[in-house]
């Protein structure tokens, strides 16, 4: 395989009455020579003779073109504004760059790649207000679109285009002097186009919270622990006989919930003890009835505990090592019909360690 590319890219910031401009344009045009295999059909009369087997070299041609830029502002000593957005367009063509194979093939031509577009842009605005060192929030809206396209007509089936919509809100509150709370809600839309097959249009919901405490609890004692939730009912549009428009139906839903916690205990300089629980779930729910008929169950804990010792011998050596345990437990229910039909619990229990010994001249 041989490669060349070439391209260059453009950054520019500007700064005006408390405004700030920061941009950047890049266009890359890397190309591939490759060789490839394939077969041939060979037709006389307009009839298949035989499939021919050839090697041939195929040259693939990539453009990128992209921009993007982000304008910022502090609107008051609590407040500050943000604004970005992005627009990129990529290309991939290809051809065949010899002509030895046509003598086995009576100068029928191998089709070379698909060409393909790639198309995206998106822009996000938000607002930060920090009324103090303990509080902060930022709202945001970030609104995309992309457009995947297959050139060649018997692929253009697969021609599709994404609308994401996205909001989110995030807030950090430091409680006590070493316990801090974030927390980052979002709600998202994915709507999928598909130019082409239109039945097949689907709408994605994400319903997501994820929350986390951090606590330095003393000088030798740390904690955190993050609580995730995530809800994804999705499905496609069914016409109404009535008055003839398309009207959403969820088809499933996911519930994803998280708990992870860490707690880190330092009695002394050169040794840490550590505790790690971890929980989560998953549930995925029918709903192309109307009704929530349950499709899985999943529900897995890990443990995980140790010790690190890195501690130095006089001058000259030093010792480090670990010792952990880790146990981790699943089970899983697949239902048919909604009755359940409970598989086997998978788990492991196992000890690792390792020491080490060094000594410096």
């Amino acid at each position: 395989t041989e490669g060349r590319n070439s391209g260059f890219t453009i950054d520019g910031s500007i700064a005006r009455f408390g405004w700030s401009l920061d941009a950047q344009y890049a266009e890359s045009r890397p190309t591939e020579d490759t060789p490839r295999e394939g077969a041939v059909n060979v037709t006389q009369d307009n009839e298949t003779i035989e499939a021919v087997a050839v090697r041939y070299r195929e040259r693939s041609r990539t453009r990128s073109r992209s921009m993007n830029g982000q304008i910022a502002r502090s609107l008051s000593r609590r407040v500050t504004l943000r604004a970005r957005g992005s627009i990129s367009l990529g290309t991939n063509r290809y051809d065949v760059t010899d002509n030895a194979y046509l003598a086995q093939t009576n100068g029928v031509a191998v089709k070379p790649g698909d060409p393909s577009d790639d198309y995206r842009q998106s822009y996000r605005i938000e607002a930060t207000y920090a009324p103090n060192a303990f509080t902060s929030s930022t709202f945001g809206l970030e609104v995309a679109r992309i457009e995947l396209l297959q050139l060649n007509a018997d692929r253009s089936i697969v021609n599709k285009e994404d609308r994401v919509y996205r909001s989110d809100w995030v807030w950090t509150y430091r409680l006590l002097p070493g316990l801090t709370a974030n927390q980052r809600n979002q709600v998202s839309a994915t709507y999928t186009h598909n130019i082409y097959v239109p039945k097949n249009n689907r709408l994605a919901l994400s319903y997501t919270a994820l929350t986390t405490l951090n606590a330095r609890l003393t000088t030798h004692l740390s904690a955190d622990l993050n609580h995730n939730l995530i809800y994804s009912p999705n499905g496609g549009y069914a016409r109404a006989a009535t008055d003839g428009r398309e009207y959403f139906s969820v088809s499933d839903a996911t519930r994803d919930y998280s708990l992870y916690g860490r707690l880190n205990y330092t009695p002394l300089s050169a040794l840490t003890l550590s505790f790690n629980p971890t929980y989560t779930a998953n549930q995925r729910d029918d709903r192309s009835s109307g009704t929530a008929v349950p499709t899985s169950r999943r529900r897995q804990l890990g443990l995980s505990a140790g010790a690190n010792l890195n501690s130095g011998i006089g001058k000259h050596a030093r010792v480090t090592g670990s010792i952990n345990r880790s146990f981790d437990s699943r089970r899983d229910v697949s239902y048919s019909g909604g009755v359940p039909g409970y598989l086997p619990r998978t788990a492991y229990d196992f000890w690792n360690g390792s020491l080490q010994f060094t000594w410096n001249l």
